[in-house]
């Protein structure tokens, strides 16, 4: 409760309601400390079998996490030997990559490379007729080049 008392001595009451704003009691702020807003799309490191990593490849997951995300405030990059990585933000706040997300795990016989086969080729395009057996002219083989890149314009077929 609020009293005024004006110059001639008079006074008046004014309610809490009067006075201030109340609120209610809500959902608490909380600050898990988490810092998600970290790019999670890395390039991985390529790690043989299921070893413990190696220091020289702890130092690629800190630089390929720092290279991912160079508008962030990362301070500090710890690495354990699985490849669970975690991020320290210059607020404090942290963020932890788990190794599915900073090593890219293969045995000997898996390749590590495209093995050519593009998913998105269009091979329905026109056919050109030959009559034969034989060699294409170089007329048709001209035109079966233009259907196929026809057909596939943002694959910069040569």
């Amino acid at each position: 409760r609020t009293i005024v008392t004006f110059g001639d001595g008079t006074q008046k009451e004014l309610t809490p309601d009067q006075t201030i704003i109340s609120s209610k009691l809500g959902e608490p702020l909380t600050n898990t400390g988490e810092s998600e807003d970290l790019n999670r799309n890395i390039k991985k490191v390529p790690v043989e079998g299921d070893r413990d990593i190696t220091d020289t490849e702890k130092a690629e997951v800190i630089k390929n996490i720092k290279d991912g995300n160079p508008d962030k405030d990362i301070t500090d990059v710890t690495v354990k030997p699985d490849g669970t990585a975690t991020v320290t933000m210059g607020d404090g706040t942290q963020s932890t990559f788990t190794p599915e997300e900073t090593v890219n795990r293969y045995k000997l016989i898996d390749p590590l490379t495209n093995p050519g086969e593009d998913q998105g080729f269009n091979s329905n395009f026109d056919k050109v007729p030959v009559k034969g057996d034989g060699d294409l002219t170089d007329e048709q083989k001209q035109a079966v080049k233009e259907n196929i890149t026809k057909s596939n314009p943002d694959k910069g077929i040569t």
